[in-house]
This record gives C-alpha cells, sequence and structure tokens, in this order.
C-alpha cells in the first residue's frame, strides 16, 4: 500500500494546508504525509490508474473523494480487484482503528537509537505502548509531547513498556530529542514497521496488553493520552 501518498495522489493540493488555519490542518492532516514532492510529480500517471469508492464501496468520482477525504474523517485504503484494477475505498478513522486492534501482531522487529531491540516476544509480560509518528507535523509533535508526560508518570513501572517509532531517520530524529527528558524509547526510519502493523495515518497509537495482543488504537485521536492512561491502568 502506497500509505503515506494516497493523498496527494488522489489529487489534494499541498496549497490547501498552507491556506488553512491550524484547527483545519490538523483535520486535513496532510502534514501526515511523507515523500509529497515525489508523489505529486507521479500523481497525473498514478490517479489516470485509480478508480474511487466511498465508505460503503459505491464508485464515487475523483473530486467527490476528495471531498470527503477534506473533511478529517476518512482514509483512503488502496486494495486491488480481482481484475487486478487499483482501487482506492474510503475508512473511516473508528473502522481503521477496528481493524488495527483486530489483527495479529506481526512478528515485528524494532532497535532504539541506544541499540536496544525489542519485537514481539521480549516484550511479553509487559504493556506496550507503540505510538507510529514524526517530527515535521506540528500535530504529531504536540501528540508526542503529552504522551511522553504521561510516560514520565510510569517511568517507575517496569510493566509498562514506551516505544515511540518514528519516520524520521537517526540524524533529524536525534536533533528532535536533543536536550528534552524522555521517557520513550525512540526508534528512527520506521516506515517498514508502519507497513507491517497496517498504520496509514500519523499519530497513530497502539496498546498491545502482556499476552502481545492489540487491546487498543488511537488513530489521530484528540485524547489519547486520557484514553491510553485509562487502558494501561486497567492491564496493570
Amino acid at each position: 500500500m502506497k500509505n503515506y501518498n494516497l493523498f496527494i495522489l488522489c489529487g489534494l493540493s499541498l496549497s490547501l494546508l498552507f491556506s488553512c488555519n491550524g484547527e483545519e490542518a490538523k483535520k486535513i492532516t496532510i502534514t501526515d504525509l511523507k515523500d509529497s514532492t515525489r508523489a505529486q510529480e507521479q500523481n497525473e500517471t498514478v490517479v489516470q490508474e485509480l478508480q474511487f469508492y466511498d465508505e460503503h464501496d459505491s464508485a464515487i468520482n475523483q473530486e467527490r473523494f476528495n471531498q470527503k477525504i477534506a473533511s478529517g474523517i476518512f482514509l483512503p485504503l488502496e486494495t486491488k480487484s480481482i481484475g487486478g484494477q487499483n482501487e482506492v475505498h474510503l475508512i473511516t478513522l473508528e473502522r481503521h482503528a477496528r481493524n488495527l486492534e483486530e489483527m495479529e501482531v506481526p512478528d515485528f522487529s524494532l532497535s532504539d537509537l541506544n541499540g536496544n531491540t525489542y519485537n514481539r516476544k521480549n516484550t511479553l509480560g509487559k504493556v506496550t505502548v507503540l505510538s507510529f509518528w514524526f517530527t515535521s507535523s506540528p500535530l504529531n509533535v504536540n501528540e508526542i509531547g503529552k504522551l511522553n508526560e504521561l510516560a514520565l508518570q510510569f517511568k517507575e513501572n517496569n510493566k509498562v513498556l514506551w516505544l515511540a517509532a518514528a519516520l524520521d531517520n537517526a540524524d533529524q530524529l536525534s536533533r528532535f530529542l536533543k536536550d528534552k527528558g524522555w521517557a520513550f524509547r525512540f526508534a528512527a526510519d520506521q516506515e517498514k514497521l508502519a507497513i507491517e502493523f497496517g498504520v496509514l495515518t500519523y499519530p497513530t497509537h497502539l496498546i498491545i496488553d502482556q499476552k502481545g495482543q492489540i487491546v487498543r488504537a488511537l488513530v489521530r485521536n484528540g485524547d489519547s493520552a486520557a484514553a491510553i492512561a485509562q487502558k494501561i491502568n486497567s492491564l496493570l
């Protein structure tokens, strides 16, 4: 899936981002796209190969598809039909969160900036908060900051593990983290891991219980810290 480029591939102009006020930008979250310049260059060719569908799997035109995406409550999910046609279906944020909660945790491996490796096996027995994010989005940065305040409250509890999988490379991430107090274990270049977990947008936070099951997914949720705190306390 081309998870990071679909909004632009579907014709949303980057100028929309810069003309929006702060609240509108949070709804559209075009800043949650990666490699947008490259995607924009490929836009004309790729869009010609796509068929668009609404949340009820009814075919719609590209203009209507873009209008729905701009509402901020839908995500684009790319699939292939039996005949090989590339299709893009709308999915609500809530439906995507439920899909994540229903999936089996992949046999993942994540190495943080300090060289520590975490995987499905060695995180068993702990409550793991796994956050997918990146540093160039104000929405992502604001939310990871709020979650870090929560993580600091659990700093002495070795039964809770806080992992932050960033799309940024190690240099970019290290510069962002410098001289700040963090309770998260940060990992860079985690685009592949995001794809393995089926993440479609950012920030996305997964709570994995002691048995290795995803018990809560929060996708662009405005009150993630409170929801995560409540779920962690119910699991401990």
